[in-house]
C-alpha cells in the first residue's frame, strides 16, 4: 500500500523546514494563522534530514476525500496557485523536531454493494496524522470538505475533539511509522 510506505518512511528524520501552500488571497497577512491551529487551503510541504521534500494534501478521490503524503512537493506537481507560507520557526517553536512516530487516523467509508449477489467493500481514507517527537505534536487533520487542519498543540486538539470516535487510529504514541489500515 502507496500510504503505508509513505508513513514508515518519514519515520525517524528530523524536520528542516515547513511551507503553507494556500490559496492566494491577496492580502500580506496569512489567512491560514487561526491562532492555535493553522487552516490550510492545499496542504503543506516537510523538508527532511535527507533532503527529501515530502508533502501532506487535501485530495478528492470520486465521492470520497482524504490526506494525501507523497515524496514530492505540492508546488508545481499538484498545485499551480496558490501563496507558499514558511512556517519552520512557528514548527520550530510549537511543533515536533523529529518524527519519532507518526500514528494514522482513518475515516471508514460505508460499505457499498456493486452489484446483486457481490459482497459489499468498503473502503478507508487516510483522515489525520499526528507526528510526534516525545511530547511534541503537529496533528495533521483533514477540514470539513476541503481544507487540512494543523495543530502543534495537542491540549488544543483534544479540546477541539478533531480525533472523532468515528475515526480508526493506527499505531500508538509510540508505534513505529506507517501501519496499514484495518481489513474491511
Amino acid at each position: 500500500m502507496a500510504v503505508h510506505e509513505s508513513l514508515r518512511a518519514l519515520g525517524g528524520h528530523q524536520i528542516r523546514g515547513v511551507r503553507y501552500i494556500d490559496l492566494d488571497y491577496g492580502k500580506p497577512r496569512p489567512y491560514w494563522d487561526e491562532g492555535e491551529r493553522d487552516l490550510v487551503a492545499f496542504g503543506l510541504e516537510l523538508d527532511l534530514d535527507d533532503d527529501s521534500i515530502w508533502s501532506v494534501v487535501w485530495e478528492q478521490r470520486g465521492d470520497n476525500q482524504g490526506l494525501g503524503v507523497r515524496a514530492e512537493a505540492l508546488i508545481p506537481a499538484h498545485v499551480t496557485t496558490g501563496s507558499t507560507w514558511d512556517v519552520s520557526r512557528r514548527w520550530r517553536r510549537k511543533g515536533p523536531a523529529r518524527i519519532s512516530s507518526v500514528q494514522s487516523c482513518w475515516w471508514k467509508n460505508q460499505a457499498t454493494r456493486h452489484g446483486a449477489g457481490e459482497p459489499a467493500t468498503t473502503s478507508f481514507e487516510l483522515h489525520g496524522l499526528a507526528l510526534r517527537d516525545g511530547a511534541d505534536e503537529a496533528l495533521i487533520m483533514l477540514h470539513g470538505v476541503d481544507d487540512v487542519t494543523v495543530y502543534l498543540n495537542p491540549g488544543r486538539s483534544l479540546r477541539a475533539r478533531v480525533l472523532s470516535p468515528e475515526l480508526v487510529p493506527l499505531g500508538g504514541p509510540d508505534a513505529a511509522a506507517g501501519e496499514a489500515p484495518p481489513a474491511a
